[in-house]
């Protein structure tokens, strides 16, 4: 009997990040829902009036929306506030990809929206913009740095006082940096490129200027640090 119950009971999802679309035609309360979406901490929505069918037909009117949340909560309970079927909504996994797919910025195959066509409470652009590097110009402005074509205080201001730069690029460009120069080995024979500091990468830099960049740098994790926390 216990097991009967577990696999009729649905699992509970909770989350702070949801989208759902809801086409114009079937959706006569789409007005009252968009003013309710409006209420929420963080919000995003587009008209999709343009998209093709892959035959070229045009595809009904509909609308698509993006919600964040300071708190977790349940999938269920924001479907009943909204007044519409669970299964429209879905848990956002990748809220880059999301608000990206609003204007089809990352899909160049579909129809491409104007930025100015979303209504969103939050500054969209910086939501979606491209904070990746290019490891490869990286790796050819620290061979200008030792050449003393470019000084390593504007390298290290360019690459490792980034506020919007990704964990994932500081790992891929330290790791390219030591694929093509000996001098950054240290750093994998390390185990842990993680905990790297401006007080460890030692291209020729003054005590002042290096003083001076790990105070920005402090000042800077700090922030982020902040605002991470405030995305969890």
């Amino acid at each position: 009997m216990a097991a009967t119950i577990e696999q009729d009971q649905e699992p509970t999802i909770k989350t702070r990040t949801y989208t759902f679309a809801l086409t114009v035609e079937n959706t006569p309360n789409i007005t009252e829902i968009v003013k309710l979406v409006e209420l929420f901490p963080k919000w995003s929505w587009i008209i999709h009036d343009k998209d093709r069918q892959p035959d070229g037909t045009p595809k009904k009117n509909h609308y698509h929306f993006y919600v964040d949340f300071p708190n977790p909560r349940s999938l269920k309970s924001l479907a009943k506030e909204l007044k519409i079927a669970p299964n429209f909504i879905q848990k956002v996994y990748s809220k880059k990809a999301i608000l990206s797919y609003l204007t089809h910025s990352n899909q160049p195959e579909k129809y491409q929206y104007d930025i100015s066509e979303v209504h969103s409470n939050f500054v969209f652009a910086d939501e979606i913009k491209d904070d990746d590097i290019d490891v490869l110009q990286m790796y050819r402005d620290y061979k200008n740095v030792k050449a003393g074509i470019m000084t390593p205080e504007e390298y290290l201001a360019r690459y490792l006082l980034r506020r919007s730069m990704s964990v994932f690029s500081y790992m891929r460009a330290f790791e390219m940096l030591v694929a093509y120069d000996p001098y950054f080995a240290y750093f994998r024979a390390k185990g842990d490129s993680r905990n790297v500091s401006l007080s460890t990468f030692r291209v020729p830099c003054s005590n002042n200027a290096y003083s001076n960049l790990n105070q920005q740098n402090s000042g800077t994790k700090s922030e982020n640090n902040n605002s991470e926390a405030s995305m969890l």
